[in-house]
């Protein structure tokens, strides 16, 4: 290991070199970041810090374990219907990772400020927001528009998918509130970044294998369908970096992972998560919302219209962000690139999502409740801006396609700006479909 921090002597990679292009590229990305996080910290000003019972969940136990030194949301102060009982006390059911982490932040905010969060409910909660939110937004979009001009050598095409990525997706959208979707998208954008780096780029700095590792293994802590994600990551860098792997990236992911069953046994007094036991007493017990749902909760469509729904329908991922229709037609021309790196990454979000398609289709029936897209794809979207992005140069030359991604990218920043007023709420396509009285919204 050298004085920076090589594992071994690196060699010039040509397509690393920065052109006066990518310099001032590299600046636009950062003040296209740094607006994306404004804006989503000026909705999170005037907008309620407690949206949902979704974000209530975790809020009470932020609360519970530095008030009460416990896991159990008894009394907490906000109503949530995402909980759990067990042995006679309420429990939340989201991964308790993310709000332990959390409580550890307000435990600090209380003793420096004084501050508490029922007291102080939006000035305790915006200050944890901004740290788990904002920042790691404005991080992203400045990561994933480097990775984007990697990719994409017209200067037209870069811009579009900067755009897009800072304002065209459900990932700014639901950054205003406390949720694993947003925070499952950043770290995976940067595990994926840092992969990018080790595997292409020739970057063997010990530090970068292991926030790539510790970044991976923490969307799984959020996403645990992204476990499909992260191991195919983790078997991808081992086959061609496997030592650098091995001796930070796996640390870094055990540490997490470590972290991760140990808030679990804490909180759950096992190692699975409490939302694989729906159909259990944990949930069903007497006066639970979930043993008599209503509304979306308790729809039980044929699996084909769901599927349809969930692709192009009333929380569709193409009908509502329309930029990844291109995204499409670019991996159908990435599969005819000559280029390796090119076709890695394009089998690789297609598998991606694939799996997660197919999983939530058969292992969900309410489209994520009240909630404006399909949230269940939200973690993996910054592969997906950039799998956009891969061809983008060859796809994208006719004026034609230009003129229509401008219609695709419009329709998906009215998207995500909707959704900035609430994403635990019906999105416009929804609305219409219910207005309509279309066939496919059957609730």
């Amino acid at each position: 290991m050298d004085s920076a921090g090589n594992l071994e002597p690196t060699r010039p990679d040509p397509q690393a070199e920065p052109s006066p292009l990518g310099a001032a590229f590299r600046g636009l990305c950062w003040l296209i970041a740094v607006a994306a996080g404004a804006l989503v910290f000026g909705v999170q000003l005037r907008t309620s810090s407690n949206l949902c019972p979704n974000d209530n969940s975790r809020w009470d136990t932020v609360w519970s374990l530095v008030e009460k030194g416990t896991y159990i949301i008894d009394g907490c102060p906000w109503p949530t219907i995402d909980m759990v009982r067990r042995d006679g006390h309420d429990y939340s059911s989201k991964p308790p990772l993310l709000p332990t982490l959390a409580a550890g932040q307000y435990w600090l905010i209380k003793k420096l400020t004084k501050w508490t969060i029922h007291e102080q409910t939006d000035l305790v909660c915006r200050t944890i927001l901004f740290t788990w939110n904002v920042i790691p937004l404005i991080v992203l979009m400045g990561l994933t528009g480097q990775l984007v001009a990697r990719y994409t050598a017209d200067p037209w095409w870069r811009a579009y998918w900067l755009i897009a990525a800072a304002l065209g997706t459900y990932v700014t959208g639901y950054s205003i509130t406390f949720n694993d979707h947003s925070v499952g998208a950043w770290s995976a954008g940067f595990a994926l970044y840092g992969a990018i780096r080790v595997l292409y780029l020739n970057d063997r700095r010990w530090w970068v294998y292991l926030l790539t590792g510790v970044c991976a293994a923490f969307t799984v802590a959020n996403q645990l369908p992204s476990a499909f994600f992260a191991v195919v990551l983790f078997g991808w860098m081992v086959a061609r970096r496997w030592r650098g792997t091995l001796l930070f990236g796996l640390p870094g992911a055990l540490l997490v992972i470590g972290a991760f069953l140990l808030t679990l046994k804490l909180s759950t007094g096992g190692f699975i998560p409490y939302y694989l036991f729906k159909q259990t007493d944990l949930y069903q017990y007497e006066g639970s919302y979930w043993s008599n749902p209503v509304g979306i909760d308790a729809l039980d469509e044929a699996k084909p219209i769901y599927l349809f729904n969930l692709l192009l329908g009333h929380h569709g991922f193409f009908s509502l962000s329309p930029i990844f229709i291109l995204m499409a037609v670019g991996l159908i021309f990435a599969f005819r690139d000559s280029r390796p790196e090119v076709q890695h990454l394009s089998w690789f979000a297609v598998a991606v999502f694939l799996f997660t398609v197919v999983l939530n289709t058969l292992t969900t029936n309410n489209y994520g409740g009240v909630c404006q897209g399909f949230r269940y794809l939200i973690w993996p979207v910054p592969l997906f801006i950039v799998s956009g992005s891969l061809t983008a140069d060859a796809y994208g030359r006719p004026k034609w396609v230009r003129a229509l991604a401008v219609v695709f990218l419009f329709a998906s920043i009215v998207s995500a700006a909707s959704c900035l007023d609430n994403p635990w709420s019906e999105s416009w396509a929804e609305q219409l479909c219910k207005q309509r009285d279309w066939l496919w919204a059957t609730y």
